[in-house]
């Protein structure tokens, strides 16, 4: 398992030259060239072992939906921004067509965006789910998404049609 700070400096090592990208059993190592100029990070793999994915990954969630990510991603961008710790919840409400986006605070009052829904399957539904987790979620898959949501203590499975990558998000209990 490698360290998330590593997998993040290995999307920007991109730059205009060369990238070779080294894994070990204990270790991974990334060496970027640009020009004369030779940048190698280093990091420990994480002890452990990863999870079954299947069992993490919902299967078969009533409700099903389709929605711009772009667009959830900057409601809940505007929706959280009263709320101090933006790790805090955001509830989300899928209904008649419109996914509501609410963040709320005890200083600031609430935040709260609305957004067109296509409903797939299923029917009206809610959840709650860490803000920075749903935006980043979304910018990943950018375009047309897919929210596959059970109810409200469950898991939400993500995506984009066409696109074999999963996300899923844990919610936050109310």
């Amino acid at each position: 398992i490698l360290p998330a700070e590593f997998c993040s400096l290995l999307r920007k090592a991109g730059g205009e030259g060369e990238v070779l990208f080294k894994v070990s059993e204990t270790k991974a190592s990334i060496e970027s060239t640009t020009g004369d100029i030779t940048t190698e990070i280093l990091s420990k793999m994480i002890d452990g072992s990863f999870p079954d994915y299947a069992r993490v990954i919902p299967q078969g969630n009533a409700n099903c939906w389709r929605v711009d990510a772009a667009a959830v991603a900057g409601a809940a961008r505007r929706a959280a921004m009263v709320m101090p710790d933006k790790s805090r919840g955001l509830a989300l409400a899928l209904s008649d067509g419109m996914l509501e986006i609410t963040g709320s605070s005890t200083e600031a009052g609430e935040g709260k965006e609305e957004i067109a829904a296509i409903c797939e399957k299923g029917g009206a539904t809610s959840v709650m789910f860490a803000s920075d987790y749903l935006r980043n979620v979304m910018a990943a898959i950018g375009g047309d998404a897919v929210m596959q949501i059970g109810g409200p203590g469950d898991p939400g499975r993500f995506g984009r049609p066409g696109l074999r990558a999963d996300y899923v998000i844990m919610p936050i209990r109310r």
